[in-house]
């Protein structure tokens, strides 16, 4: 029942913030219209070019981790409300509660933003057909032939996809609630996430070394050089972590109504 409840919450909390929802959808498609160029030049492009520039560097890091993040702060001070607590009986419940929002969120965010890749990416290319799984294919072209190109077939690159960052946006949310649910401040959540990913970035770029931003990028050389399989063990690893310290947290926290300090201006 739990389930069945928490979209029509959900909805009900979105609508109170809907005008937010336009400017940050209006962000996402400004950052695929900028992606587009960079698949212009590419020949015979197709619509799994356009995927290969959605969930990497700028894109990734300055306009889709930030607008997720801003997606949640229409949430979370709603959902952390004492009432809600009491709603759900427990703090095991309430834990639940939170996590089925985020995958909730993650899902409605990911779905609309990877539909919105498919229908601009089949407008500049004008086809639907995959050419990563040929020879004039841009995989083929920049490793030199060095992958196996069933690599790319379509059921491949949705499962990869749709699954890998599912589990990276997750965890993305969970860390933003267990920050919040600390400190009470969604903006404090907003900068220190971010800021965790910045600095993850930075330190690969410069030490070759990544707890998860290099897992979380889907490039065109992860495709050679990571092992999908171990990826999603090691994300499933970390939203069980995750998911126990939220618990721990809200089982420690004072939800009085005196005492809640949570507010609704982030």
């Amino acid at each position: 029942m739990l389930l069945f409840r928490i979209p029509r919450i959900i909805w009900e909390d979105i609508l109170l913030s809907s005008k937010f929802i336009g400017i940050y959808l209006g962000i996402l498609i400004i950052g695929l219209i900028y992606n587009g160029k960079f698949i212009s030049h590419r020949l015979d492009p197709s619509i799994p070019d356009m995927f290969s520039t959605m969930f990497q560097g700028a894109q990734f890091l300055v306009i889709l981790v930030p607008v997720y993040l801003l997606l949640l702060s229409l949430i979370f001070p709603a959902s952390f409300n004492t009432l809600r607590l009491f709603r759900y009986g427990s703090r095991e419940r309430f834990t639940a509660y939170i996590f089925v929002t985020i995958f909730i969120i993650t899902g409605a965010f990911l779905f609309i933003y990877m539909l919105a890749g498919f229908i601009y990416g089949f407008s500049l290319t004008g086809t639907l057909k995959n050419s990563w799984t040929t020879e004039i294919g841009y995989p083929y072209m920049i490793l030199d032939g060095q992958i196996n190109l069933e690599t790319f077939k379509i059921s491949n690159l949705i499962s990869t996809y749709v699954i890998t960052e599912m589990l990276v946006f997750i965890i993305i949310g969970l860390i933003a609630a267990i920050i919040y649910a600390i400190l009470k401040r969604y903006v404090f959540s907003f900068f220190i996430v971010q800021g965790l990913i910045l600095l993850d970035f930075t330190m690969e770029q410069l030490f070759n070394t990544s707890l998860f931003v290099k897992y979380a990028q889907i490039t065109l050389y992860t495709w050679s050089d990571i092992h999908f399989g171990f990826v999603i063990v090691y994300f499933l690893g970390i939203i069980i972590v995750l998911t126990t310290i939220l618990y721990l947290v809200i089982n420690k926290r004072d939800f009085t109504l005196q005492g809640d300090g949570y507010d609704d201006n982030h």
